[in-house]
């Protein structure tokens, strides 16, 4: 499974069609998130964001592969196995922009609560912001995968 995965995550690499849902993720943090904002607010919209680059990343995965290469990857380690290490690989990415956002974003954001009297202390917030990014990748993931080629 391993080598499967990194054959994957170097054809998501390699092919660049990962760039533009980063971007998409990047340019919708850049506009939403401003220092000073309350940390929570901030940080459900960081997780929040991170669904529907999920999805765009599981699909891309999903479909980056040519026919011919999908067909061999199969017959040597099985349909299954090789879609589900697509899956992983998207999953793995959006996990780790959505962690790499959550982090900058608890640094920059206030911590306090909506309204701005409440203190939230930093790591709690953090750690909940975490959560929450997880289950948007893992729901953005699921909704790719249901919506991607080889399931339609």
């Amino acid at each position: 499974m391993t080598a499967l995965m990194r054959y994957h995550a170097a054809l998501l690499l390699r092919s660049q069609r990962w760039l533009p849902p980063f971007l998409l993720y990047a340019s919708f943090l850049a506009i939403s998130i401003q220092a000073g904002q309350p940390v929570l607010d901030s940080l459900g919209y960081t997780a929040a964001a991170l669904l529907p680059v999920a999805a765009w990343l599981a699909r891309v995965c999903v479909t980056g592969e040519p026919d011919a290469a999908r067909g061999c990857v199969a017959a040597a380690a099985g349909p299954g196995r090789a879609h589900v290490a697509c899956l992983l690989v998207a999953l793995a990415g959006a996990t780790a922009l959505g962690t790499l956002a959550i982090l900058v974003v608890t640094l920059l954001s206030d911590p306090v609560a909506s309204d701005h009297s409440t203190r939230v202390p930093l790591a709690a917030a953090c750690g909940a912001g975490l959560l929450a990014a997880l289950a948007c990748a893992l729901l953005g993931t699921a909704v790719g995968a249901l919506t991607s080629r080889p399931l339609l």
